[in-house]
C-alpha cells in the first residue's frame, strides 16, 4: 500500500491524524448498511401507504385516500404518488391544491417514461382551472388585507382578482383604523362575479383626564369648556388647558386613524403675587432688619474715651482765686 497513512517515516502526529481518518472511514463504511437499511424501510412504508391509498380510491373514499397519499409522499417523492394526490384533489373539488400538485407532477415526471400519466395530468389541470370561480374584489381601502377561509390572500390595491374553488367561502377584509368586514361568498364552478367591500372607519378619539376637575379645554384654538371626550380627525392637534389659580399649559399630540388616545394631565398651582410672597420683599426686609440690629448695637455700646495724654486745650476761667 502507499500513502501517508501507512508511511512509517511520517511524523508521529501525521500518523495519528491518518489513523483517525482511517477509523472515521471504517465507521462510515460500517454505518452505510444501517443508513441503507433505514432508507429501505422508509421506502417500504411509503409503498404500503400508497397501496392503501389506491385501495381507498377504488372504494371512492377520496378524503381518506388523500391522507394516505400525502403520508406516502412525505416519505418518498414518487411521480405516481404526486399524480394520484392531484387526481384525488380534483375529485374533492380542491382545485387550487390540485393545480399546484399536478404542476409539480409535470416537473418531476419523465415525458418518455410517463406519457399517459402526463397527458391525463394535463387534462385534469384544464378541468381544475375551468372549475375555479373568479371573484373580482373592489375595496375602499387600497392597503386592506384579504383573508379567504382564514388564509391570507396575496395582493394589493383597490382591485383584487381571486381564484376560488367551488363552494362557500368566508372572506375577511381587514385594514388598520377600520372596522373589520366579514362576509360569505358562494362560488359556482367556472362562475365569475364581482364584489365591492366598503370599510367603515373607526372613530378617532381623544380622552382627557384632568386635574383640577374645573380645568377648561381648548382644542386647536377652539374653546370646549369642561368637555373631556372628543372625536377628532387623524393627525396633529394642539391642546390648551387653563383653570383659575393654576398655570395654563399647552400640548401637541398626534393621533392615528381609529385610535383612542388617552391623556392624563395635571395643572400646576399658580404662585401668589402678594408683596410678602416676593423673594425681593424678603431680601429687603432682611437688609432693613440687619441695619436695625447694627444701629441698636451701636447705640447700646458704652462710649470709649481715649486715655488722658496732657492738656485738653480748654481754658477754665473763674475756677480759682489768687492767694
Amino acid at each position: 500500500m502507499s500513502g501517508a497513512a501507512f508511511d512509517r517515516r511520517a511524523p508521529r502526529r501525521h500518523r495519528a491524524y491518518s489513523a483517525g481518518l482511517l477509523a472515521g472511514a471504517l465507521a462510515l463504511a460500517a454505518a452505510k448498511p444501517a443508513v441503507a437499511q433505514a432508507q429501505t424501510a422508509q421506502i417500504a412504508e411509503a409503498r404500503t401507504l400508497f397501496e392503501e391509498g389506491m385501495r381507498l380510491v377504488e372504494a371512492e373514499r377520496w378524503g381518506e385516500a388523500l391522507e394516505f397519499f400525502r403520508r406516502s409522499r412525505a416519505l418518498a417523492e414518487r411521480p405516481s404518488t404526486v399524480f394520484n394526490t392531484g387526481s384525488v384533489l380534483v375529485r374533492l373539488g380542491r382545485m387550487a391544491e390540485a393545480i399546484e400538485t399536478l404542476e409539480a407532477f409535470l416537473r418531476v415526471s419523465d415525458a418518455a417514461a410517463n406519457p399517459a400519466e402526463r397527458a391525463e395530468a394535463q387534462r385534469l389541470l384544464g378541468e381544475a382551472r375551468l372549475a375555479q370561480g373568479r371573484l373580482a374584489l373592489v375595496l375602499s381601502v387600497a392597503d386592506a388585507r384579504v383573508f379567504v377561509d382564514a388564509g391570507l390572500v396575496a395582493g394589493a390595491g383597490e382591485r383584487r382578482a381571486l381564484l376560488l374553488d367551488p363552494g362557500t367561502h368566508n372572506l375577511r377584509v381587514v385594514a388598520s383604523g377600520y372596522a373589520e368586514e366579514s362576509l360569505s361568498v358562494s362560488v359556482l364552478p367556472g362562475q365569475s362575479q364581482s364584489l365591492a367591500v366598503t370599510l367603515r372607519a373607526m372613530p378617532t378619539r381623544l380622552l382627557l383626564t384632568l386635574a383640577p376637575a374645573s380645568a377648561q379645554v381648548a382644542l386647536d384654538g377652539v374653546a370646549h369648556g369642561a368637555a373631556r371626550t372628543f372625536d377628532v380627525a387623524p393627525g396633529a392637534h394642539a391642546l390648551g388647558l387653563s383653570a383659575a389659580g393654576y398655570l395654563p399649559i399647552e400640548r401637541t399630540f398626534n393621533v392615528a386613524l381609529g385610535q383612542s388616545l388617552s391623556l392624563d394631565l395635571a395643572l400646576s398651582n399658580r404662585p401668589s403675587t402678594g408683596i410678602t410672597a416676593s423673594p425681593w420683599f424678603w431680601t429687603a426686609v432682611g437688609a432693613v432688619t440687619l441695619g436695625a440690629v447694627v444701629a441698636v448695637a451701636f447705640a447700646a455700646a458704652p462710649t470709649q474715651l481715649a486715655p488722658y495724654g496732657g492738656s485738653t486745650g480748654v481754658v477754665i476761667s473763674g475756677a480759682s482765686s489768687a492767694p
